[in-house]
């Protein structure tokens, strides 16, 4: 048995998996996807304390990309709760330093955030931002075969290193005969998303007058804090998200026999608290694609989506559709198939309108019908596996 829970934290993401062993409640797994909220980091903190007792053990963290919004909570777990293993996408230092430059720029991370600091500037060795308790390893890149990578992962990283589409199950439960589960699947692939390098190089060439790199733009900063200001107006001239990766990761089992189907604990007709089945809930399959913000959007990206994903695909029962159902991260083929749970996390009142219209609406043509959770507890999709 597992319960897949969608939390609802607001205009962020944080999934939670929890294994129970029937035999043994010692045996538990627990598993996160994702750990932010730009609604409320407290607000995300509550989400977890009402799922988890401080101390208890998170056997695995999945983090889909660097956005504050998907991230911002993990000071807070790591402080809190025993973290086995956390898997992170691998970045290139180039992909880095604009995270760095975001750091400063206030786009991402605010500069006078310690953690965050420690962590990008100690990428990938953590000595201080991570303990050194708890496992990181890093998904490689998904190499299409037919694009070019300038850059290869650092030697030194290999043995910490997992190839975009191996199964980790192994490393996420700490052994088979816990009997929680014998087949049951985590499968990571780390997407290089399309980049604003040249839009940000074009800004800061508009300042400078010369062509220069996001380094130097770092190394400006260090030297020059006086220069900060006319780099951030650059750094928010570049239309849209610098993001740069993003890990989508495929949960699930190739047992067709095991199903899930949702439980809501209120009732959106009687609003009070109560335990039955949801009259609109089916038994779909049990995999569940979690999409973080992987852009969808267009043919080439949809199909490297469904090339990595080819082998699954027919095992999924539950997609978490991407950045907050944005238009310009949707594929109208995500929700092509009726007797799915199509899942959108976002805030009541965000500033970016997410879900957009168009979104809700091609899947409302579909017959597919679309959960949004938001910050409000009732909103919260809690799916039993078994």
């Amino acid at each position: 048995m597992m319960i897949r829970s969608f939390l609802p934290v607001g205009q962020g993401a944080c999934y939670m998996e929890r294994f129970r062993d029937v035999d043994n409640d010692d045996h538990n797994i627990t598993v996160l996807y994702d750990c932010g909220s730009s609604t409320s980091v407290d607000h995300l903190k509550k989400c977890l304390r009402d799922n988890l007792s401080d101390g208890s053990t998170i056997h695995a963290v999945f983090i889909s990309h660097f956005d504050e919004d998907h991230i911002n909570g993990l000071p807070f777990i790591l402080e809190n709760y025993d973290v086995k293993h956390l898997f992170i996408p691998l970045i290139t230092e180039d992909e880095l330093n604009v995270i760095r430059l975001g750091c400063f720029c206030g786009g991402i991370f605010p500069s006078n955030n310690e953690f965050f600091r420690d962590f990008f500037s100690e990428y990938p060795y953590f000595r201080r931002a991570i303990d050194e308790e708890t496992d990181v390893r890093f998904i490689d890149v998904y190499r299409n075969e037919n694009e070019n990578y300038e850059e290869l992962p650092r030697w030194d990283l290999w043995n910490r290193l997992i190839h975009s589409g191996d199964d980790i199950s192994d490393l996420v439960f700490p052994s088979k005969y816990y009997g929680v589960t014998d087949d049951w699947l985590y499968v990571p692939f780390n997407f290089q998303q399309e980049k604003r390098y040249g839009e940000l190089i074009n800004e800061l060439k508009k300042i400078y007058g010369i062509r220069i790199t996001v380094k130097d733009a770092l190394s400006i900063i260090k030297t020059n804090p006086s220069e900060i200001d006319r780099i951030k107006c650059a750094y928010k001239k570049v239309s849209g998200s610098l993001n740069v990766n993003s890990m989508v990761l495929f949960s699930g089992t190739t047992d067709q026999n095991i199903r899930q189907e949702e439980y809501n604990v209120y009732s959106p007709l009687k609003k009070k608290c109560c335990i039955e089945r949801c009259c609109r809930c089916y038994r779909a399959k049990a995999g569940c694609l979690y999409m973080g913000d992987y852009d969808a959007h267009g043919e080439h990206k949809w199909n490297d989506l469904r090339n990595a994903f080819s082998y699954y695909w027919e095992l999924i029962g539950c997609i978490q559709i991407p950045h907050h159902g944005s238009k310009h991260n949707y594929n109208k083929e995500l929700t092509c198939y009726r007797w799915r749970y199509y899942v959108i996390s976002a805030g009541v009142k965000n500033k970016y309108r997410h879900p957009h219209s168009c979104v809700i609406k091609d899947m409302l043509f579909k017959g597919a019908q679309p959960r949004v959770v938001t910050e409000e507890k009732e909103s919260e999709l809690i799916l039993l596996v078994q």
